[in-house]
């Protein structure tokens, strides 16, 4: 196998790993990439059409645009790398034409699981190649001839307008490079993204040789009016040569290649810009959403606002609410792009908080002014108003001459300790000898654990289909009877017969005529005297009555098996969670969470039902109840993102004592830690079997490929499934999970012994984490994150994981005096 052909397919596997793999994260998204904006006449170009994370079901392949001049071939589609963090799945099309001038490829449309998925048209200009600028340079004792400028898709844009923009860059095909570099250049009055060589490569004739070329596409902008220019630009280049030393080898030679500057004439917007119009240039819609339509007075609320279009995405300053009357407007913060960002047309999503002040029915609308460089005139758009409900606050009302202040994140408490804490009772007061074993004799203990829980996992998957349901044996226990009727007493086996059928099969009776005639003939011999009871029945009779009866009845347990169960159950289901949600829309909030709880056994409540239980305990006024339940959702699923934003919430607003990780680490719940630990194992069991493999086969052989594949993507695999394991936010590091509890009073307080008049330690915040250490019954003593320890009331606090299934919280409110003094 050729070392080419290797590479082409562990690039292919490479590229189809990261498709499979990125297809749970994000929002599926279709992109449309020209490798180059500029063809010379007779030059051929690529244009993707990708599906971004993930692959739906495509009701048909997009069709072949047809464009006057111009052709357009499609090609394979295949998963490709569309970037170094992303993956897709390609169509792509070669795009060639002889006729100069501009060109415009209509928008694609794609249908992916019902949904229409648009791409935006795509601009191209053709030029003579005779206008082209040639140069040379040196290759060893060599020259190169070549061509490099830039091209912009506007050589008078307006101040502020997003172009795109690219080096173009020819060079003979027979020369082989190795790397292509990125330019390093020069701008005055430009801002600009760096330039990357694109993906794929043209080809075309010129002068009677055949040339390379590559586009480094960007997109750039004036940041001022008149005269700007970007370049010159310096590219080196990394070349393959042939050098003697003393056999012939082939050697990476660098050669630098000279861009010259390009000069624009940029144009001052237009005078009479509407009031609110700050930056924004370019054609765009906009939207906004909350996920928030109900809200406590004093409480902020997070409005995603979304522009999308073609323009200066990046460099946008945030759309204003239309009406900001009666409301605390914060700063607005924009969600980063990725490598989309060197694109013009896009997407990007303000995060807006805001405050009202007072009794708010909606939410203002949002107001964008822009100016289309297109048109050449201003624009401006607007949102709807959101519908809000404003429920009163929980907390007692300001005097009316206090003025009303933005909420401040409660402070971590400070410890108020002027002496040490009291003696504990060690478990020994002399540590044993040290033992004689060897040190590495402790992992034994895990290997064994380790095959116990192996045996144990088989068991818990297979042993259910090897149990015998109470229903299924009491069945074939009556059908055994009936076999064991005997055959000289015809009546008596004819009446055990219809008891069988009325007992277990009275809805078969009614449907199929051999049971009905099995009733009727028992009818007619033994109540209705028509036959002789003592006759003795034919064996035949006797067999093809037990082959009906067996038939049925075994079909009867498939259909309920596999049927009756789960649809009654997911009806019963759909039911409940229509009646919960009922009472939580009416503020029936207590009722809403003891419909969830009664729902099932409370080990087997979902992650979601858990989290509708902490949202229900915040609108009834107990958050430390609210962020247990979210903590109780987040040990089911350890990627609910809404349960872990509202846990967050809840304990920046409160000022919580809990475990603290980096925003990096939060990234990774996206999936669920086990997901990386199975990542992890899956990279080592691809090593494992490729080396396996290699050892188990001849040198040549097929089943080495993926073996080979496997030993090169194995060691990346799981080193992403070890980091991503070490560094996930785990709060069973800082305690194991039966030992960790939630304070859920508001008012209380570590004391230093297991008495209320003994001395304050700490505030133990609402919602704070804590370890219990140990139990006295009525006290807690209790350690939180900042290795603060002491002793708290056992009714302030409720463990994670509860001893006995718990009960809807009451609001408490406590007296006045309950703390001590």
């Amino acid at each position: 196998m050729r070392i080419t052909d290797f590479i082409r397919t562990a690039g292919r596997a490479l590229a189809f790993l990261a498709f499979i793999t990125s297809t749970a994260s994000a929002q599926i998204a279709v992109q449309a990439t020209m490798s180059s904006r500029f063809l010379a006449r007779g030059e051929t170009a690529s244009l993707d059409i990708a599906i971004l994370n993930g692959m739906p079901r495509l009701e048909r392949s997009p069709a072949v645009p047809q464009v006057p001049d111009v052709k357009i071939e499609a090609g394979q589609p295949e998963p490709r790398m569309i970037s170094a963090r992303r993956s897709g799945y390609v169509f792509p099309f070669l795009i060639s034409s002889y006729k100069e001038g501009r060109h415009i490829i209509p928008a694609i449309t794609l249908q992916l699981d019902g949904k229409t998925y648009t791409t935006p048209p795509q601009e191209f200009t053709v030029f003579n190649p005779d206008e082209l600028k040639w140069s040379e340079a040196s290759v060893g004792d060599q020259k190169m001839r070549y061509s490099a400028s830039f091209h912009p898709l506007k050589d008078n844009p307006y101040e502020g307008e997003t172009v795109p923009v690219e080096i173009k860059l020819y060079i003979p095909r027979d020369i082989p490079v190795e790397d292509w570099g990125i330019p390093e250049f020069e701008r005055d009055g430009i801002a600009c993204w760096r330039f990357e060589p694109s993906g794929s490569w043209g080809q075309t004739n010129i002068l009677g040789r055949s040339y390379i070329s590559v586009a480094y596409p960007s997109s750039m902008s004036a940041t001022r009016s008149g005269t700007v220019s970007i370049g010159p630009a310096n590219l080196r280049l990394m070349l393959r040569t042939i050098v003697n030393d003393p056999f012939p080898r082939m050697s990476p030679t660098p050669v630098f290649l000279a861009i010259p500057k390009f000069d624009l004439q940029a144009k001052k917007l237009p005078e009479g810009a509407p009031a609110g119009f700050v930056n924004a240039v370019g054609s765009f819609t906009m939207s906004s959403k909350t996920t928030q339509t109900e809200l406590r007075e004093g409480d902020p609320l997070s409005v995603d606002v979304t522009v999308t279009g073609t323009g200066n995405l990046d460099g946008m300053t945030a759309p204003k609410p239309k009406d900001a009357d009666g409301w605390k407007i914060y700063e607005a913060s924009a969600e980063q792009r990725g490598d989309e960002r060197r694109q013009e047309t896009g997407s990007v999503t303000f995060h807006q908080f805001m405050r009202p002040l007072g009794d708010k029915a909606s939410v203002p609308g949002f107001q964008l002014v822009y100016f289309d460089p297109q048109l050449a005139q201003y624009k401006t758009i607007e949102t709807p108003p959101i519908p809000l409900k404003l429920l009163p606050s929980l907390k007692e009302k300001p005097l009316a001459s206090a003025p009303l202040a933005p909420p401040q994140a409660a402070g971590i408490p400070v410890e108020k300790m002027n002496d040490i804490l009291g003696l504990v009772q060690p478990a020994r007061i002399v540590l044993p000898g040290a033992t004689r074993f060897p040190s590495w004799t402790w992992q034994l203990v895990p290997g064994l654990v380790a095959l116990l829980l192996i045996i144990k996992a088989i068991w818990m998957k297979a042993g259910p289909k090897f149990r015998i349901e109470p229903e299924v044996a009491a069945r074939r226990q009556a059908f055994r009877e009936l076999e064991r009727v005997s055959t000289a007493d015809h009546p008596s086996f004819l009446r055990q017969a219809g008891r069988f059928i009325e007992q277990w099969l009275p809805k078969a009776a009614t449907q199929d005529s051999s049971l009905h005639a099995i009733l009727e003939e028992r009818d007619a011999t033994c109540y209705r005297g028509e036959g002789s009871p003592d006759a003795k029945g034919d064996r035949s009779r006797r067999s093809s009555i037990l082959k009906v009866i067996r038939k049925f009845a075994w079909l009867w347990i498939a259909v309920a098996w596999f049927g009756f169960s789960s649809d009654s159950k997911a009806a019963g289901d759909e039911q409940l969670q229509t009646e919960a949600v009922a009472a939580y829309d009416s503020a029936e909030y207590e009722k809403a969470i003891q419909m969830w709880l009664d729902a099932g056994p409370f080990d087997r409540l979902s992650a979601d039902t858990l989290y509708n239980i902490g949202n229900a305990c915040y609108r009834m006024g107990v958050p430390g109840h609210a962020a247990l339940y979210y903590r109780r959702a987040l040990e089911k699923d350890s990627s609910h993102a809404e349960a872990l934003q509202n846990l967050r919430f809840i304990e920046r607003k409160y000022g919580s004592v809990s475990v603290k990780w980096d925003d990096y680490q939060y990234a990774l719940t996206r999936l669920q830690l086990q997901t990386w630990r199975n990542t992890l194992w899956a990279g080592v069991w691809m090593v494992v079997l490729g080396v396996l493999v290699c050892l188990a086969t001849r040198a040549g052989s097929k089943a080495r490929i993926p073996a080979v594949i496997g030993l090169v993507l194995g060691p990346m695999i799981a080193a992403a499934g070890a980091l991503g394991s070490h560094y996930y936010p785990d709060d069973s590091r800082f305690a194991p999970l039966t030992r960790q509890a939630v304070v859920v009073n508001e008012d209380s307080a570590l004391h230093s012994e297991a008495s209320r008049t003994s001395q304050e330690i700490i505030d133990a915040r609402v919602g704070s984490l804590c370890e219990i250490i140990k139990d006295r019954g009525a006290w807690l003593y209790v350690s939180f994150a900042t290795k603060t320890r002491g002793w708290i009331p056992a009714e302030d606090v409720e463990k994670v994981v509860p001893d006995k299934k718990p009960e809807a919280p009451k609001l408490h409110k406590p007296d006045a005096d309950s703390r001590s003094t």
